[in-house]
């Protein structure tokens, strides 16, 4: 399993997918499948924030060797905990929108004496305890990386104070919400004014020498973002997969049925 951060300072990119389906065996296929990280989401799908399904989760990820990622279901202190006692190494917060809300996050993420996160070295990213306290709360506080999503016009407004807080590490625009919020949602690629708004955001973010993490919908906007300087690209859903996977079946099947 990669530590994203040491690629992240060699310059490399990594490749994951989200899984809505959230099921331990999609997960491990998605690791199969060789990608770098996997999403687990907690917002908009049943990944479970408080419950026992986020450890199975994380746990399908580390046996496929994929680093396991959450989308927390809310910017909350005991979500953020959460995720982070179960083993996630990276989360995303969704709709930060300022400056404040940022701040909220990374104290939420770090133990004492860098931030507020509540205690515990029996956890199971610590193995139950039987990691050393002092080694737990130095890898945890070190290696776990939090990137903020900027979902909102309000966020795109503010980003430069977003991305000058101490322990952010990235940041990944949320592009279906902000074209909802614009009047211009649809399938496919973001319309123009959304990727306006985009652009804006890379370029920031890059500038405050933070790792920008994009959605891509094809491989020639994978490369595009490349190209833009970021390292951390999602390039699909798991339900997408399926659903192009069985649409191209039914295809086949009407072919031979003509």
């Amino acid at each position: 399993m990669k530590n994203l951060r040491q690629a992240f300072q060699r310059g490399e990119v990594a490749f994951g997918c989200f899984t809505l389906m959230v099921e331990p065996m999609y997960v491990e296929v998605l690791g199969g499948a060789g990608f770098d990280f996997v999403i687990l989401d907690c917002e908009e799908a049943n990944g479970d924030s408080y419950g026992s399904r986020l450890d199975e989760l994380v746990r399908a990820s580390e046996a496929s060797g994929l680093v396991p990622t959450t989308r927390v279901v809310e910017n909350s202190a005991g979500a953020i905990n959460r995720a982070l006692n179960s083993g996630s190494r990276l989360l995303y917060i969704p709709h930060v929108r300022s400056a404040e809300e940022a701040v909220y996050a990374a104290e939420a993420m770090r133990y004492p004496p860098r931030g507020r996160r509540g205690a515990a070295p029996v956890v199971r990213a610590a193995q139950y305890g039987l990691e050393p306290w002092g080694e737990y709360h130095r890898r945890t506080n070190d290696d776990n990386l939090l990137f903020v999503m900027i979902e909102d016009v309000e966020s795109v407004h503010n980003i430069e104070e977003i991305v000058q807080v101490n322990g952010v590490d990235g940041v990944l625009v949320g592009t279906w919400d902000l074209a909802v919020e614009m009047g211009c949602a649809d399938y496919g690629p973001p319309a123009p004014p959304v990727m306006e708004h985009v652009d804006h955001v890379i370029r920031v973010t890059r500038e405050a020498g933070l790792v920008m993490s994009a959605h891509c919908w094809s491989a020639d906007a994978a490369k595009k973002y490349v190209e833009l300087g970021c390292q951390l690209l999602i390039v699909s859903l798991d339900s997408t997969l399926l659903l192009e996977g069985l649409r191209r079946l039914e295809e086949a099947a009407d072919a031979l049925r003509s």
